[in-house]
């Protein structure tokens, strides 16, 4: 039973997944101070790599989401979780430096942030939605009917 329904999760959970990323771009990231303004959530991802300067791996974390995406929409490969997980762990390094980050702004002056507002919770939430897809998903027949390197030779069959 489960066989007919993993294609079904794992195009569900890719496009739940994109869709959170998505509406996450047009969102506000952080949470500021009255009267100052914090960046769309489509400047963090065009900007967002300068935070490597910093050491703060946060960025880094849509790279293997993307990768991520890419086995989930492809049916006849198999789903690599460590991917997902790797995009969890960069996310979860980064989160002690978000009471640090300057992403509000009032007359060009950065300000600290009070928290993550709902850009970044959406973002998140699509990390998560890809981590539980790709652990939930299994290979399309195409992809699972290839022997594996440590089953049994006793039980394959032999090919005529």
């Amino acid at each position: 039973m489960f066989s007919t329904i993993a294609p079904a999760l794992r195009k569900l959970g890719a496009v739940l997944s994109v869709g959170l990323y998505i509406a996450s771009l047009t969102q506000r990231v952080f949470v500021c101070p009255p009267g100052q303004l914090s960046w769309h959530g489509y400047e963090v991802l065009i900007y967002g790599w300068t935070s490597l300067m910093s050491l703060d791996p946060r960025w880094l974390a849509n790279l293997p989401l993307w990768l991520v995406w890419l086995y989930l929409f492809t049916p006849a490969a198999k789903v690599r979780p460590r991917y997902s997980i790797a995009a969890l762990v960069l996310t979860g390094i980064s989160l002690p430096y978000i009471p640090n980050i300057a992403g509000c702004f009032a007359a060009d002056f950065p300000q600290r942030t009070h928290g993550l507002a709902s850009g970044a919770q959406l973002w998140l939430a699509a990390i998560a939605v890809a981590v539980v897809a790709a652990l939930l998903a299994k290979p399309s027949a195409k992809a699972s009917s290839a022997p594996m390197a440590d089953s049994d030779p006793a039980s394959a069959k032999p090919e005529a």
